[in-house]
């Protein structure tokens, strides 16, 4: 047989039977996630996906692409500062950049928004806390200076929260009796007092969102609590009271505000609508459910029930799905972050080993991540 026509002959098949096998490992691929995403009769398009295996973290937050927390073996020892990229894959330790072998105050340290990386820490044990805020693409640094006013037992910087240009937080005294709220402009360099509450009223867990600051307030004596809402462009106020048990974490994004209330005789999920102005009963399951964090039409939440778990809330679809839940002897934290559709958290209960797990999670199918590859 004339050898061209062999040559063709064995091209041919050759070609064919490449595109073959590609045909049947892409079947096969479509197959296998979509066995996975129906199981248990409940479609998912929540993948999740490892960041980083670390010794101990204890916070960890998000803008997209952007991921850092901060891990430590116990507190008060010093603590290590990491941030990955998700997108590229780099992993940097950020611990070099600040003056000091860094403590946490492990009452929320952490807060990310573009370019600024804001943390509470302290340089010794029981020293007065300071805010750090370092800008990860210039590593610029600036240490705010000490709030106006403040009496010196109230020493302790916690609960950042920044947008743009403005960092928020409440400086309290060791006992939690006092809390006061303060303002930084990174432009100007200037720290504003936004609020000085009366005795026995305290404020806690500030967030900023855009021109909306959101808190906590809680009179000591008389057990009321309220969200509180301040527009720092219009100085408009709203008011909300609520049911808490003790205290509870606030989450907003352009249109609504949540938080965790207790008026069912458990912890349920409500919120507020900021452009219709009325209230909302997100998730009011059994047991209880909290520590909600809002973005963009998603509500990522704890259901706090036999195992701990992590769920995914649809607004406009009403859909909830679980993105995470917690193995035995594991410990899920409550500080869980959300970000244009990329949801973070940490898995913390490796007793044995003392190592914690960052996980992630985004949703098929405008971008996956597969469990085995542990990155972008």
């Amino acid at each position: 047989m004339n050898k061209s026509i062999i040559s063709l002959t064995y091209g041919y098949w050759r070609r064919h039977i490449i595109i073959g096998l590609s045909l049947l490992l892409t079947t096969l691929l479509i197959l296998s996630l979509g066995q996975l995403l129906t199981s248990q009769g409940n479609p998912n398009p929540w993948i999740n996906f490892s960041i980083h295996q670390t010794r101990a973290a204890y916070e960890v937050v998000i803008h997209w692409p952007l991921v850092a927390w901060h891990d430590r073996t116990g507190w008060p020892q010093p603590t290590t500062v990491m941030l990955k990229n998700l997108e590229t894959g780099g992993l940097q330790d950020l611990s070099t950049e600040f003056p000091c072998n860094l403590i946490g105050t492990n009452f929320g340290d952490l807060a990310l928004h573009g370019e600024w990386l804001v943390g509470v820490f302290a340089c010794e044990f029981y020293a007065p806390y300071q805010i750090h805020a370092l800008n990860v693409n210039t590593r610029e640094l600036i240490i705010l200076p000490p709030a106006p006013g403040v009496p010196p037992e109230q020493k302790y910087a916690a609960e950042t929260t920044i947008y743009g240009d403005i960092i928020v937080w409440q400086q309290h005294n060791w006992e939690m009796t006092r809390s006061d709220l303060f303002l930084f402009d990174l432009q100007s360099q200037t720290v504003i007092t936004l609020t000085q509450p009366p005795p026995s009223v305290v404020d806690w867990h500030p967030e900023l969102y855009e021109d909306w600051l959101a808190w906590y307030r809680r009179n000591l004596s008389t057990g009321e609590s309220f969200i509180r809402l301040y527009n720092l462009s219009s100085s408009e106020q709203i008011t909300l009271p609520v049911t808490v048990a003790q205290h509870t974490w606030v989450s907003l994004d352009d249109q609504y505000v949540v938080w965790s209330d207790w008026r069912n005789g458990d912890s349920d999920i409500y919120g507020y609508d900021l452009i219709n102005r009325q209230e909302i009963a997100f998730i009011t399951g059994p047991a209880h459910q909290g520590g909600g964090v809002i973005h963009e039409g998603l509500l990522l939440y704890i259901d706090y029930g036999t195992p701990r778990s992590l769920h995914m809330y649809h607004l406009d679809s009403q859909q909830t799905y679980v993105l995470f839940q917690q193995p035995p002897q594991h410990d899920l934290r409550r500080q869980i972050g959300l970000y244009q559709g990329t949801a973070v958290w940490i898995d913390g209960g490796y007793a044995a080993t003392g190592q914690s797990i960052i996980y992630g999670a985004r949703p098929l199918p405008e971008r996956f991540y597969l469990p085995i590859l542990g990155h972008p």
